[in-house]
């Protein structure tokens, strides 16, 4: 008989060895697409941890994230011409809740033929805050799930569709946890999250146009910021109201007010990522989600 131990008791050693030392085991994760196969073609997700175990009652963070093939996209949650977004819906274990994806800002993906969509290219990390009720056991390893659809297109398209796995450690003392091996991920995501507009000094105004809606940028706001104002560009979410001819009307250059074409009369919010581009400094991106303004 093989006195050897097998892999399996070995992970059960080492996670024996952790829970006692106090220190959490890796988190791992894995992806493996709905036909059982585990070639997942040119956008390959993970489902990932922001820190190398969850904490109860602490601040928690998980992620879908997305490593593209060269040349290859996949599509925020706009307003598209042709694609849709890619979809998640997570099982949790008793106990651990989530809160509402925080998407970077996307691109914008023109084609000939009035074709626009809002895209993102070579990586892409959705995040999504994790409560863990503080009852959960310390020391207890949980499995989270994430069924992900997405389209993923080049010069065609490909449908694709996968169960993502995380298994990672609830965290136990008063020790906080350390960051994981994937947390430059959220760093960049972060990075590219759009603030609420401010109230006070805002960079732009928003008011009525005969075509809809009037953007007006605000250039003292924005030199204040720092840098000068180069464009900006709006990217409609697809819970908002309908932009037309958003090819035209959704980018501006210099400081020219943006002019949205829209129906004045609906009830349905502008909500959406303005962006200004500055010479000299990173852009500014901004949540927009306010009524339609009429006169």
């Amino acid at each position: 008989m093989d006195s050897h131990p097998t892999s399996t008791t070995l992970a059960a050693i080492l996670v024996g060895i952790a829970a006692s030392t106090g220190s959490a085991a890796p988190p791992t994760s894995s992806a493996v697409g709905f036909d059982g196969e585990g070639d997942l073609g040119p956008a390959v997700p993970m489902l990932i941890s922001e820190f190398r175990s969850l904490t109860p009652g602490g601040a928690n963070a998980i992620a879908v994230s997305f490593d593209l093939e060269p040349g290859w996209h996949v599509y925020w949650p706009g307003q598209n011409t042709t694609g849709f977004p890619v979809d998640i819906i997570l099982s949790l274990p008793e106990g651990i809740s989530a809160g509402e994806e925080i998407w970077p800002t996307p691109e914008r993906y023109e084609l000939p033929g009035g074709i626009l969509d809002h895209t993102f290219e070579d990586q892409v990390t959705v995040i999504i805050p994790i409560e863990v009720d503080e009852r959960v056991e310390s020391g207890r390893r949980v499995t989270i799930e994430a069924e992900l659809d997405w389209l993923v297109c080049k010069d065609a398209c490909l449908p694709g569709g996968a169960i993502a796995t995380l298994e990672i450690d609830v965290a136990g003392g008063s020790q906080a946890p350390r960051r994981s091996r994937w947390a430059d991920r959220f760093d960049t995501t972060r990075a590219n999250v759009p603030e609420p507009l401010p109230t006070s000094d805002p960079a732009v105004t928003i008011g009525p146009d005969p075509t809809g809606v009037r953007i007006t940028p605000n250039l003292s706001a924005v030199k204040r910021a720092g840098g000068s104002i180069d464009g900006m560009a709006f990217f409609p979410h697809q819970s908002g109201v309908t932009i037309n001819d958003l090819i035209e009307s959704g980018e501006t250059r210099g400081g020219t007010p943006m002019r949205l074409a829209l129906d004045r009369a609906s009830d349905t919010p502008l909500r959406g990522v303005l962006q200004i581009n500055r010479r000299g400094a990173s852009p500014l991106r901004y949540w927009i989600d306010t009524p339609v303004p009429r006169n």
